[in-house]
């Protein structure tokens, strides 16, 4: 009998950073583990990937592009309301890809049947990742394998508990609260139209039969076999109408995939502080680099607080304030400095709601402060306040006392830190990795008959309304 080898993985993401780091941080300990790894990302990814000992492939054409290149494809996008209609829009963009990305995946997977027939394939995506979702709807001709998706944001396949993503909301199961969710995501169906069509436009041009039904561009996440949520029971919003394929594996993990050298010279006030002075870390994350919104008001609300150590994480290798912003000496701004590191050391997280850092502080036992309402930060804002691991100022742009009333807030509510703790202790009872690979090592030896079927259940239904009857806070 032929000695067992472990499945061939497929790996990709959505190429914006916040969703590639985690799927990296992964394909980094599944390779400890043996697994032998493809992943298909843009090519600006390449030379970070390739410290891996893996096989990168890169996409091409309109697939080939990172959230760098957002106001070159759209550079209208920021004129758009933040919130639902300027995260609508910018999934025209990824839409499109869709076509370059199935092409290349099915590249992928046509090289590893034909040189090991036999072996099997799982498939390992990043849950915004489209490319797959030809195959997972049985188009006629294209290569199939069970796929795994990771949800590295928050979960935002819309539910009848709550209303989605664009306003400040709370689940509610009452006859009432669902008669309006279900009414208002009929009415918002004309946000989607657009996104709707070119969804359906590039299916049909991969060889989607004319007429079949589809579901929701925003239902897709019902199509894998499994779709595993790095995050803990608490950080998500509950719901009655969770999809049978969606399970919660814990947040995801740090890792030793990078060592972090060349520390700046003022380090050692935080590895020395041991909790004498109040660590406040600062973020706008890696998308949003307009530090006029949150980090330059941070500093100012932060300015004359001398008996705080501050840290203010630009985002990018290389980046820098202007020249003329003064930083006080108990402020330190730096390019880049590892989530996992400087969490070990703060007592306050301010953020625009980038999900990795979310995660990573809650992992830490951090309270969280947050400003930020573009994409799906609106999401992460109500998970961080239906927890009670912090307050979210609700603003894209706080002035610098919003910024000081909510340090102050925080700081002071020993609720809002008993609970960050509690949710550390829960994160620390979940192994992600461990619960990636059992179910790797269960589809690859699945049959033809366990794969799953593309179906799926939709919340939007006949009733509408008009607006004006819904009576929604959309802060």
């Amino acid at each position: 009998m032929a000695s067992y080898k472990k499945p061939f993985i497929v790996m990709a993401a959505h190429p914006v950073n916040g969703h590639v780091q985690p799927v990296r941080l992964v394909a980094s300990e599944l390779i400890k583990h043996g697994y032998e790894i493809t992943v298909l990302l843009p090519s600006a990814y390449k030379e970070s990937f390739e410290k891996l000992d893996l096989t990168f492939v890169s996409l091409t054409g309109i697939a080939d592009y990172t959230e760098k290149d957002f106001d070159t494809l759209q550079p209208e996008r920021n004129y758009w309301p933040p919130g639902l209609e300027q995260m609508v829009y910018r999934s025209i963009v990824p839409t499109r890809a869709i076509f370059r990305q199935a092409r290349a995946l099915q590249s992928i997977l046509y090289d590893l049947k034909a040189r090991e027939p036999d072996r099997s394939i799982v498939m390992v995506q990043e849950s915004w990742f489209r490319g797959s979702v030809p195959m997972l709807l049985r188009i006629p001709g294209l290569i199939y394998v069970p796929v795994i998706a990771l949800g590295v944001t928050p979960f935002m396949m819309p539910s009848i508990d709550f209303l989605p993503i664009g306003v400040r909301a709370f689940p509610d199961t009452s006859p009432a609260s669902r008669a309006k969710v279900k009414a208002w995501c009929r009415n918002m169906l004309h946000a989607f139209e657009r996104a709707q069509r070119e969804f359906q436009w590039v299916l049909e041009d991969l060889g989607l039969e004319m007429g079949k039904e589809l579901p929701h561009v925003s239902e897709r996440f019902q199509l894998p076999e499994a779709h595993l949520q790095m995050c803990i029971p608490s950080l998500e919003l509950p719901r009655t109408d969770m999809p049978p394929n969606m399970r919660f594996i814990g947040g995801v993990p740090a890792s030793d995939t990078d060592v972090w050298v060349g520390q700046p010279a003022w380090w050692d006030e935080l590895e020395g502080n041991r909790g004498q002075r109040d660590i406040i870390a600062v973020t706008q994350g890696t998308m949003d680099i307009d530090y006029t919104e949150l980090i330059i008001p941070t500093i100012d609300a932060l300015r004359n607080r001398a008996d705080t150590i501050v840290v203010v994480i630009l985002g990018w290798k290389g980046a820098r304030l202007p020249e003329e912003i003064s930083i006080p000496a108990h402020i330190h701004v730096v390019d880049y400095v590892p989530y996992t590191e400087l969490l070990k050391h703060a007592t306050l997280f301010v953020t625009n709601g980038g999900y990795n850092g979310v995660q990573q502080a809650v992992s830490h036992g951090v309270p969280i402060l947050k400003a930020g309402l573009d994409g799906d930060k609106m999401a992460t804002g109500n998970r961080i306040e239906w927890a009670g691991c912090g307050l979210d100022l609700w603003v894209t742009r706080p002035t610098v006392e919003q910024v000081r009333e909510g340090v102050e807030t925080v700081l002071k509510d020993s609720k809002i830190r008993a609970k960050a703790l509690e949710m550390q202790k829960e994160a620390k009872r979940y192994d992600p990795i461990k619960r990636i690979i059992e179910q790797i090592e269960a589809m690859a030896v699945w049959k033809d008959a366990d794969l799953k079927t593309p179906t799926w259940v939709s919340v939007y239904g006949d009733d509408e309304v008009g607006k004006e009857e819904l009576d929604i806070d959309e802060r």
